[in-house]
């Protein structure tokens, strides 16, 4: 279910509140307009509302939809992201680190559900915006170095086959996930979370170590 609307505040509360926070409140209200109705169903008034603040606070802390989606998908990827690349940090194998991020990549959980939903209005938006582009690709830079890791440790302790190249690992299976991950969460798919999550499990099993 979608994250609930924040009730606006009155104008001395918005009167009150420093700058850094005015932003805040803009991008976590804009974090779930987008998540409910998408990039292309809201607008700077709506996000005004939501937030508490005027058009004019976001005009002159944003300057235009673009940032302040750049922002959001950065809040995102603090709140989802960062979490579970840490629990992968922390696991015992790199065979079970990658399994903690399919599981945490690919069920109906509402807070996944939100991920990829923010995901691909950025990535549509990526397309066409040069300054949305510059900062995703830096994203996924950082995405692939933390798998290579993991797969360069299981290689190393010979959990993972020999002759496996690390970065290589990481760019099929960061492909991979984002392939399913778009078909699992597009309404009436018939690739599921579960289908999608035991697929790129399968993936990781004869690929990977091999059996």
């Amino acid at each position: 279910m979608p994250e609930p609307r924040r009730k606006a505040r009155s104008r001395a509360e918005r009167s009150r509140q420093p700058t850094e926070v005015r932003r805040q409140l803009v991008v976590e209200a804009a974090r779930v307009l987008i998540a409910d109705k998408g990039l292309v169903g809201i607008n700077i008034r709506e996000i005004a509302a939501a937030s508490g603040v005027s058009t004019g606070t976001i005009t002159y802390h944003f300057s235009g939809v673009n940032e302040i989606l750049v922002d959001v998908v950065a809040l995102e990827q603090q709140l989802f992201s960062e979490p579970l690349l840490a629990k992968m940090d922390d696991a015992p194998s790199a065979a079970a680190a990658l399994q903690l991020l399919i599981d945490g990549m690919l069920t109906d959980a509402p807070e996944v559900v939100t991920h990829w939903r923010l995901w691909r209005d950025y990535w549509a938006a990526a397309v066409r915006a040069p300054e949305l582009a510059q900062w995703h690709a830096e994203q996924y830079e950082l995405w692939r170095t933390r798998v290579t890791a993991i797969v360069a440790r299981g290689v190393e302790s010979g959990e993972l086959q020999s002759e496996l190249d690390p970065a290589v690992v990481a760019l099929e299976f960061t492909a991979l996930l984002d392939g399913l991950a778009v078909q699992a969460f597009l309404t009436g798919s018939p690739v599921t979370p579960d289908v999608a999550r035991a697929r790129l499990t399968d993936y990781v099993q004869r690929r990977l170590i091999g059996s």
